[in-house]
């Protein structure tokens, strides 16, 4: 595609032509940076949100277990006690 563009007439281009075809693509070259720039800050910003909704959930997620796990350990201790207190109960009559 580039190759088919025509430059011939910059060897003849004045000063005039030259400041003008410099501060265009100048102009450009800025319009591409900024642009190339902005995708790539949105996009990491992106991955950052990405990663801290991942690591929320799996935070969350232990939390969850963790406390279903305490519940767990909790029930089954008073279930213990219930039936050590019946024992107990039932060798003292």
């Amino acid at each position: 595609m580039f190759d088919s563009i025509q430059l011939d007439f910059l060897d003849n281009a004045d000063e005039k032509q030259t400041k003008f075809i410099t501060k265009t693509l100048r102009s450009f070259d800025n319009i591409v940076r900024t642009a190339t720039l902005t995708v790539r800050e949105k996009n990491v910003n992106k991955l950052r949100q990405t990663e801290a909704s991942q690591k929320l959930t799996i935070k969350l997620n232990t939390e969850r277990l963790s406390s279903a796990t305490i519940a767990t350990a909790t029930a089954i201790n008073k279930a213990l006690e219930t039936v050590n207190n019946q024992q107990n109960e039932d060798q003292a009559t």
